[in-house]
């Protein structure tokens, strides 16, 4: 479905050309092209390629999708994937359109458009979905730390004063990150005293005591295998606390990231970095590098009493810390769950939110009600069943339900 030229205010600006492509495999889609323009804009791996693709070969049911690819002069300039369905119930069902890939696997976002081309992208964007799709509302994000939410804010008033829509910003917790210098010794050089002395310490500690080896796995052999062993280790760590994990909570998580390591670890994208004793995997960091972005997914370490001497979580997050400077990564995505580590060792808690883009009226009112409705049945289902009943009744606790991971704003 093609679309006529949008010109943008600015003289200077050729006019852009846009179509929208339904399917992965669509001749107009090129997978190089794609990362490369999602790099350009400072988006982690939830919106490379692969990772698109493989999470709508997961999550994509019930859901219609859509690929705005833009052209400037017969080159691509951006490249948005969103998903289009229906949340909520009764009165309080919402049509929304939301970027790809932004529910389910964590994941903050970006928009991925070049400023020169931000407002001519946002109006047509905002256009298609909410008046050719006839959506109710238009969410952009999860987007992460004070100055990008307050500039993608910014840049969006001349699309919406255009058109008359409104913006409403919705809370979605912290996120912390953490700006990475050129080399390691820098590094450290910037944590305290008492942390600096106790991570080198740790490490004396395992190398006198153990054949202690860290390495990062990076491609395809052994890759799958040393997915499994920190996967158990994983859910282990977990179940130690009446915890099921990651891979427990989370719709079809387990399938998801095999996958994921499958593809990735022939990119050279996947960070799996291993810290082993004895022969023994002992704690591993899973992440992934896009560009100069590093995204820390999940932790695992041995929880058994003779591990506990050696600082192993705090250990092994300064060897990610490491490997990620190795890579030439400027910023780790540290993910939003509370641990004091994580500023204990740099790390800085940002704001996040999502941008929603809708019209005054009816359907703002309908945002409105449906973000009353999540926000009880965020504590009636999660907060009270979730997290405090559903532990002392795991054979029917089971993982997330769709319909909480889904329905928010």
């Amino acid at each position: 479905m093609s679309s006529p030229p949008i010109h943008p205010n600015q003289v200077a600006e050729p006019s852009l050309k846009w179509e929208v492509v339904h399917g992965f495999e669509d001749p107009n889609l090129d997978e190089t092209e794609w990362d490369d323009l999602a790099k350009q804009s400072g988006a982690e791996i939830y919106q490379s390629y692969r990772w698109s693709k493989t999470w709508w070969d997961y999550y994509g049911e019930g859901r219609d999708l859509h690929i705005l690819v833009f052209h400037s002069e017969a080159q691509s300039v951006a490249i948005l994937p969103f998903m289009v369905e229906t949340i909520g119930w009764g009165p309080f069902k919402v049509r929304i359109a939301k970027q790809l890939a932004s529910d389910y696997t964590m994941g903050t976002m970006v928009p991925p458009v070049p400023l020169e081309f931000f407002e001519p992208v946002c109006l047509a964007t905002h256009r298609h979905f909410l008046e050719e799709e006839r959506c109710d509302a238009i969410r952009w994000g999860p987007i992460t730390g004070i100055e990008s939410i307050e500039g993608f804010s910014d840049a969006l008033q001349g699309p919406l004063m255009k058109d008359g829509y409104v913006l409403k910003k919705i809370p979605h917790g912290v996120e912390s990150i953490l700006d990475l210098p050129d080399d390691f010794e820098s590094y450290l050089g910037g944590l305290s005293k008492n942390h600096r002395t106790n991570y080198r310490r740790s490490r004396n500690k395992l190398e006198r005591e153990t054949n202690y080896v860290v390495r990062v796995i990076e491609g395809s052999a052994g890759a799958l295998e040393s997915f499994e062993e920190f996967k158990r280790i994983h859910t282990r760590q977990w179940e130690a606390v009446g915890e099921p994990g990651h891979f427990g909570d989370w719709p079809k998580a387990e399938k998801f990231h095999q996958e994921m390591v499958k593809s990735e670890s022939a990119t050279g994208r996947l960070a799996l970095v291993c810290s082993t004793a004895n022969g023994e995997m002992v704690s591993a960091q899973y992440g992934y590098t896009f560009g100069d972005q590093f995204t820390w997914l999940l932790p695992a370490r041995r929880m058994e009493e003779e591990w506990n001497k050696y600082g192993l979580g705090r250990v092994g997050f300064i060897h990610m810390v490491e490997a990620a400077i190795q890579r030439g990564c400027r910023r780790i995505h540290l993910g939003g769950a509370y641990w004091g580590y994580k500023s204990d060792l740099g790390g800085k808690e940002e704001p996040t939110e999502s941008l929603i883009v809708t019209q005054n009226g009816e359907k703002l009112r309908r945002i409105q009600r449906l973000q009353r409705l999540m926000k009880g049945y965020g504590i009636l289902y999660y907060r009270i069943w979730f997290k405090r009943i559903a532990p002392r009744l795991p054979w029917c606790r089971g993982p997330l339900w769709d319909s909480w991971i889904r329905g928010k704003l």
